[in-house]
């Protein structure tokens, strides 16, 4: 019972030593409060998802923040990822 006992504290110690953290627990608050984000196409979809991710996150976007982010070579490419039955597209593949 003892050992048991033992065990069960030494493996809860070593698992929160090695940064171990349920899921939902940790911060995802970023340190920076202000940015500026600009593109060459600032109408853009990235640049759209960058920005609302990052007011979610609690950043207020506009310009003459001190911090800014400039995206300069933008690129989005599309490719079959697997095929299906009768040589049709069955996923793709879409980076950014």
């Amino acid at each position: 019972m003892i050992k048991r006992n033992l065990l069960v504290m030494g493996l809860a110690i070593m698992l929160s030593a090695c940064g171990f953290q349920l899921r939902g627990t940790g911060t995802n608050e970023l340190s920076i409060k202000e940015m500026d984000v600009s593109a060459r196409n600032a109408y853009g979809q990235t640049v759209v998802q960058l920005r609302q991710v990052l007011e979610r996150s609690g950043v207020n976007v506009h310009a003459g923040a001190p911090y800014r982010l400039v995206l300069t070579d933008e690129q989005e490419n599309q490719r079959a990822a697997s095929y299906g039955g009768g040589s049709r597209t069955a996923e793709d593949e879409l980076t950014t």
